[in-house]
């Protein structure tokens, strides 16, 4: 039997998911875009606020809160593209995973024709190709304990940080939204805004110290932005952390036991306390930890990507009933015909959403080069193979 009727609010068909019950249409969370440029392509300009730069200009650092006519805007721009929850926090609201107060913030430094250069307020800077798009981090600030000493980092419960962000939830959330509030990753927070990536991983075995020392840091400091957020009455924390590479984990099993289980574990007790949700993102193939991650209490997991190995078919089988389950859909799905997409969502649809506890959402985001005509034609596909009937 069905359940949601289309008289129900994005916020309670959520719920309802999450509760384990089977709706009328499967629950779509399309993930982000990767430029400015091609949200302007394909999403109506009544949708888009004025400011679609998602990091101020230089010496200013973007927080919390925004106008009623901005949010009103961007209710709009989830209902056009039937995306089921609804960031909270200005900097966060078009891609997945990252932005708002939250998180460590970007300034920009340098401005370029095809390019930004910004500046994190750990002092970790990156420069952002446009288009292609492209990320590149560099001038990480630790790579001794002497550095971690020295590092002084934003105070996480400064109201500067937070002002306007409650009433921002409680708008969105008055108006029926489902609302997430994002946090820093604790592994990929780590080599995003601190460390070189490779010199971070031969830490993790080489300089135990230096590892439990940062992360203590930023477990902390994760942990207080958390709360923030969880008083001021955000439904879920969503947060990324990238375990693994298309064939397997990025360190042995028991590493993930000694440094991020511990805070993945404690960030779910703590969203728990306030009848909240977690939202776990990591791409690669997990299956070795994914017990683990489970026992941590996450309510959500994305993407399940099966180009990374993540078989969904036996992910439901063995945790369908304690885990919703966002993805299972390829990172290359969308540069397929529109024929060869359906099938395939239909045939992930067909795994999935048996049994409820399922959300359609892809891997990897919109590509930037996708035809307005294409996109547009996706959303009816998803639209009519989400659809269920008793």
């Amino acid at each position: 039997m069905t359940t949601g009727g289309s008289g129900n609010t994005n916020r309670e068909r959520m719920l309802a998911t999450l509760d384990g019950e089977v709706l009328d249409h499967v629950p779509s969370w399309i993930n982000g875009f990767f430029n400015t440029a091609t949200i302007r392509r394909l999403i109506p300009s009544r949708f888009l606020v004025d400011d679609l730069g998602w990091w101020p200009e230089e010496g200013v650092y973007g927080f919390a809160a925004q106008s009623p006519a901005e949010l009103d805007r961007l209710i709009g721009f989830n209902h056009h593209i039937d995306r089921i929850a609804v960031a909270a926090g200005r900097g966060a609201n078009h891609a997945f995973g990252h932005g708002g107060p939250g998180e460590f913030n970007a300034r920009v430094i340098e401005r370029a024709a095809g390019h930004r250069v910004i500046e994190y307020e750990t002092g970790a800077k990156a420069r952002i190709n446009a288009q292609p798009h492209f990320y590149h981090p560099f001038a990480m600030p630790i790579k001794t304990l002497d550095d971690l000493e020295r590092l002084e980092l934003p105070d996480p419960e400064h109201p500067d940080r937070w002002r306007g962000f409650a009433e921002d939830v409680a708008y969105l959330k008055a108006r029926g939204e489902y609302t997430v509030g994002y946090l820093n990753g604790f592994f990929s927070a780590c080599h995003y805004f601190f460390c070189d990536y490779q010199e971070f991983m031969i830490s993790l075995i080489l300089q135990p110290e230096l590892v439990d020392r940062l992360l203590a840091r930023l477990g902390e400091w994760n942990l207080k932005a958390a709360r923030m957020m969880l008083e001021a009455g955000v439904d879920c924390i969503g947060f990324a952390d990238d375990l693994g590479s298309g064939d397997s984990l990025l360190f042995r099993p028991e590493l993930y036991d000694r440094y991020f289980f511990p805070w993945h574990r404690s960030l779910c007790e703590l969203a728990h306390g306030y009848g909240a949700h977690v939202h776990m993102h990591s791409h690669g193939n997990i299956t070795r930890i994914l017990e683990r991650v489970v026992a941590t209490g996450i309510d959500m997991l994305n993407p399940l990507d099966p180009t990374e190995g993540m078989d969904l078919a036996a992910i439901k089988d063995r945790y369908g009933d304690r885990l919703t389950l966002a993805g299972g859909i390829d990172r290359c799905l969308l540069d397929l015909s529109l024929e060869e997409i359906e099938s395939r969502l239909q045939s992930t649809l067909d795994i999935g959403a048996d049994g409820g506890r399922f959300i359609v959402m892809d891997a990897c985001g919109i590509p930037e080069d996708m035809a307005l005509d294409k996109f547009d034609a996706l959303l009816d596909i998803l639209r009519r193979v989400r659809a269920r009937s008793d």
